[in-house]
């Protein structure tokens, strides 16, 4: 009986909606029908350890195959990245659900002593790995486009950059396609040498001429500050994070392992600057005491209506927040 509703939930024949791609949402809700039922049967019919192990591969498979055929009518390789990312990353929750189902059921299991040993799907796990790196793939690919022109797209040939994948069945994840993607995967950052050692350069230039020279001036702004409170502006309090915020959308390719490995030494200036400006926070939020003590409010923290304690404790929680935004 329990295998028989498990079957239907899948296939939705139980008058609710089956796996249906399109809708996240409820498939994750068949999901939990699903494990709510193995571990009824488990629990409750003393089903064998390894026809429990075998049934969970088979689930496994059925997720995986349903991944598979999916995607297989999504174009993950011409769409808009934002298509594509968001049909990948569904993928990846539906997979990463089941995953953490399992997990958790096993768990469950062997506190009752009724399950003794491991359970790993190495193939759930295997796609999993391969859809985040199709999303890692397509995260470089939309920032090349956004950092490259289109006379220097077109020179590197970024738009026959995925051809090398189009005869191959990216999602198939086995000892034969594995070695058909390494060198597919081979061959693309062979062909990518070009284009990153140009967006390397790009990336120097906005690092020498606008990110360092900008969080320098604002961490020497903060420091001529610091040991007046009242002269801290909110302004020059949230530079460098603002600088930083507009830098972000280059962090996918700052993540690259070849940009990230030249950019190194210019990463590490960035560092120290930014440990000065947390540092000078620090400062700062410890400045406060003495203003306490001598009862005067200093303009940057007066608020209407507040006792002095209040906007310092305002103006604290400010400087918590810009930095925290700063770490993020």
């Amino acid at each position: 009986l329990k295998l028989s509703q498990i079957d239907k939930s899948l296939k939705g024949e139980d008058d609710d909606e089956g796996l249906t791609y399109e809708s996240l949402t409820s498939v994750l809700e068949v999901e939990g029908r699903v494990e709510r039922s193995l571990d009824d049967m488990f629990r409750e019919e003393d089903y064998p350890e390894m026809r429990m192990t075998h049934l969970l591969k088979l689930i496994g498979d059925s997720v995986i195959q349903f991944v598979q055929s999916s995607l297989a009518t999504k174009d993950i390789w011409r769409s808009s990245f934002a298509v594509a990312e968001r049909e990948l990353n569904n993928a990846i929750a539906l997979c990463e659900c089941w995953a953490s189902s399992s997990d958790s059921l096993v768990r469950g299991w062997r506190e009752t002593r009724k399950w003794k040993g491991d359970y790993v799907d190495k193939r759930l796990g295997g796609l999993m790995e391969r859809l985040k790196k199709l999303v890692q793939l397509r995260k470089t690919q939309d920032a090349l486009t956004t950092l490259l022109t289109p006379d220097e797209q077109s020179a590197l040939r970024i738009d026959q950059a995925f051809q090398r994948f189009g005869d191959m069945r990216a999602l198939q994840v086995n000892a034969y396609s594995n070695v058909a993607w390494e060198a597919a995967m081979s061959e693309y950052d062979a062909a990518m040498v070009p284009a990153m050692d140009k967006v390397f350069e790009k990336l120097r230039e906005l690092f020498s001429s606008e990110l360092l020279p900008g969080v320098q001036a604002a961490v020497q702004e903060l420091k001529e500050k610091q040991s007046d409170v009242g002269k801290v502006s909110s302004s020059a309090v949230a530079h460098p994070y603002q600088l930083l915020n507009r830098f972000s959308k280059y962090k996918d390719m700052l993540l690259h392992p070849a940009v990230a490995a030249k950019l190194k030494t210019d990463r590490a200036k960035l560092a120290i600057m930014l440990q000065q400006y947390v540092q000078i926070i620090g400062e700062i939020a410890k400045g406060l005491d003495s203003v306490m003590d001598t009862k005067e409010a200093p303009k940057n923290v007066s608020g209407k209506n507040l006792s002095l304690i209040a906007n310092s404790l305002v103006f604290t929680s400010q400087l918590l927040h810009k930095v925290q935004q700063l770490q993020k």
